[in-house]
């Protein structure tokens, strides 16, 4: 694993479902990429993918945006990324993240790697409340 570079910003945007319709999540991987918040995950040579985080969830460790090549699912690149995450970034403090309700398998995830649900966001997407997790420090 490791950071991405200007190097690695058209096969992020091109991996995005979202990227490549949404300016807005466009200008955030850009941005993302720039400021060294976006870690690739590798199988061997081969990027697999990305993590995006950031502090603005008040002053905390924040992951983004998870996602990684359907090919690639459920063999441990996602895992990694996280885990790699919680340890250089949470530094004894609670890291978080979020999904959406209907993202079940994003839940059952999180869940797995010990985050608990610490609350919920309505009117983000309509109909499909965002659900907050934490990974507190002593997990």
């Amino acid at each position: 694993m490791f950071a991405a570079t200007d190097d690695d910003l058209a096969w992020v945007l091109g991996t995005d479902p979202g990227g490549a319709t949404d300016a807005r999540r466009d200008r955030f991987l850009r941005l993302a990429v720039a400021d060294r918040r976006c870690e690739i995950a590798l199988a061997g040579a081969e990027r697999v993918g990305f993590a995006v985080w950031h502090r603005q969830f008040f002053s905390r460790p924040f992951l983004a945006l998870l996602i990684v090549l359907p090919a690639y699912r459920r063999r441990g690149a996602g895992t990694r990324l996280v885990r790699r995450l919680v340890e250089r970034l949470a530094q004894g403090d609670t890291f978080f993240t979020s999904t959406n309700e209907s993202n079940v398998a994003a839940q059952r995830f999180f869940e797995k790697l010990g985050f608990v649900r610490s609350g919920r966001i309505e009117n983000l997407d309509p109909g499909d409340p965002e659900l907050i997790y934490a990974l507190p420090p002593d997990r």
